[in-house]
């Protein structure tokens, strides 16, 4: 999302047109000046042909509509972090290189791009002046800020600058700590009408400014065409904005029409100095973008790594861009010469790197193998709130029967297959709850728990030497519903009513540990589940009001 950047001799021509030698007073021509210490320096503000503009004016526009309708899940501190970092760099260089103070364009498009897409898990919409994770916007802000200006070839950023502070970052940091902005942003509608016209029409201005169709139009039809084919053998993702996975011809709309995508292929690819200079290099360019994506995505689970996968082939493709332009000149016979050798070159690259990559990601996903269940757990030494992990063995019983009510009108209604999986997981989740607490063992919950439930099973199990009670469960019935669909990126509250009857019984905490009593009652309780790690885990009591905070946060 950053368009070109300032070139010194153009500024530099424009100081000495408009003010003379930049170290005297002013000429009368040249209007602006700041004086600091002995030096005056030559003021250059924006310049309303810049396309710089045209593109701010857009994602400014998008950024409003996020604080307002569409519920982005960042604050304004946190996005004035992000441009202030890169709008005090960029200015700190020039002044230094060529004693002139010029807008920072480029840099405020470098701040924005990572503002726009970079989130930090727990910033709630609304809180607008929130600084949480602030040194994580600052850090990436200037990373990408600073490659601009380090990672150069032939004279100009060899990556696109935001791009590459995000796809580092992400790498780096994990899901635990950062997310990207969802594929998908909030339910059809009117807020989410008005994005994609503001995006398309915007990004259809700029393409035709820029002369940049061939690379659009090659990227937007690679891309349709090969997530065709990877929806067609059955790919699915999971989206923490979608019941369910993500499977199919939804997958293929999501991916080709997402507005996320669309800011991707209209602001973000179109970089002039980080696209070859070439007509067909550019062409070729947008197509080895899209082909690369698909490739990476390919054995991906997730949307934080279908995004990253997308985020990660612009940064592949911008790699090789230097050995494009030798390959297709920018114009003449010799260009049209090596069109044909340049497909077929660039297209047998692109599939034997992202082969490489997408057989290093499978690798890295693979999951490791779950510490034995039985396994001795000292409470004294375990964390407060101990982190996702694997889930154990599960003991759950006979499947209840199972209804589906789903008054609220959402664009993901949960089916039966769905739902027969969350009660699945809910029965799990409270078997293996009830051998942690058998076992005092705090490790099993981590997988099945999230605040609060899991603050209270934690105190259940490390609550000293009085005796517990561990619950037995045989439900007959299960209503899955969802309670309420927040607006936005929130994930709907899903509520599982659960109908039958519990076993108890109360046992010693002693070694070995002994029955004292059992009673066996009726039961009934409505829990709120939330999707985290491919399940479906228990977040506390529709009546627990701190539950709530669980549905924030996922």
């Amino acid at each position: 999302m950053d368009i070109g950047e300032v070139d010194p001799a153009h500024a530099a021509a424009r100081v000495d047109a408009r003010a003379g030698d930049a170290t005297t007073e002013p000429q009368p021509l040249y209007r602006r000046s700041l004086r600091l210490g002995r030096r005056r320096y030559p003021l250059i503000g924006p310049d309303p042909r810049d396309p710089r503009l045209h593109v701010a004016l857009v994602v400014v526009s998008l950024q409003v509509l996020g604080q307002t309708v569409l519920h982005f899940d960042i604050s304004i501190a946190q996005i004035l972090i992000a441009l202030t970092t890169c709008a005090v760099i960029d200015s700190a260089i020039e002044v230094s290189r060529h004693k002139v103070i010029t807008w920072p364009s480029s840099a405020l498009l470098t701040g924005n791009g990572v503002a726009f897409v970079l989130r930090v898990p727990g910033t709630p919409h609304g809180d607008w002046w929130s600084v949480r994770g602030g040194w994580i916007f600052a850090a990436v802000a200037a990373v990408s800020l600073l490659s601009k200006y380090l990672i150069r070839v032939d004279g100009r950023p060899l990556f696109n600058p935001s791009n590459f502070g995000l796809v580092l970052c992400f790498l780096t940091l994990g899901s635990r700590r950062v997310e990207p902005l969802d594929f998908w942003w909030v339910r059809p509608g009117l807020a989410l009408g008005l994005a994609l016209a503001l995006i398309v029409a915007g990004g259809l201005l700029l393409a035709r400014r820029m002369k940049m169709f061939g690379l659009v139009a090659g990227f937007w039809l690679a891309n349709a065409a090969a997530l065709a084919v990877l929806a067609a053998r059955g790919h699915c993702i999971t989206a923490r904005w979608h019941i369910g996975p993500v499977c199919g011809r939804y997958l293929w709309t999501v991916l080709v029409t997402s507005p996320e995508v669309l800011v991707f292929m209209f602001f973000m690819i179109t970089d002039p100095k980080t696209t070859p200079r070439g007509r067909t290099a550019r062409q070729v360019y947008g197509v080895a973008i899209a082909l690369v994506f698909v490739a990476l995505a390919t054995p991906q689970r997730t949307e934080y790594a279908t995004k990253v996968a997308l985020l990660g082939a612009l940064a592949l493709v911008c790699a090789a861009r230097p050995l494009l332009e030798r390959l297709a000149p920018a114009a003449g016979a010799q260009a049209r010469t090596y069109r044909v050798r340049l497909v077929a070159v660039i297209t047998s690259l692109a599939l034997a790197y992202t082969a490489i990559v997408a057989g290093v990601a499978t690798i890295a996903n693979t999951p490791s193998v779950p510490a034995s269940a039985s396994a001795p757990t000292d409470c004294a030494n375990t964390a407060s709130t101990p982190t996702l992990g694997s889930r154990p063995t599960t003991r759950a019983g006979p499947s209840p029967t199972v209804t589906v009510q789903d008054p609220i009108n959402i664009a993901t209604p949960i089916s039966r297959e769905v739902a027969q999986q969350i009660v699945h997981d809910v029965l799990d989740d409270l078997a293996i709850a009830a051998v942690a607490i058998e076992h005092r063992d705090p490790t099993l919950i981590a997988g099945v728990a999230r605040f609060p439930w899991l603050e209270d099973l934690i105190s259940t199990i490390c609550g000293g030497s009085s005796p517990v009670v561990v619950p037995t469960y045989h439900f007959t019935h299960a209503i899955v519903r969802v309670a309420r669909r927040e607006v936005g990126q929130k994930f709907p509250e899903i509520d599982v009513d659960l109908q039958g009857d519990v076993r108890d019984a109360t046992i010693t905490r002693s070694n070995p540990p002994r029955r004292v009593s059992e009673r066996q009652i009726a039961y009934r309780n409505t829990f709120v589940v939330t999707k985290a790690g491919g399940y479906w885990v228990i977040c506390g009591n529709r009546s627990d009001r701190r539950t709530a905070a669980c549905v924030t946060t996922t």
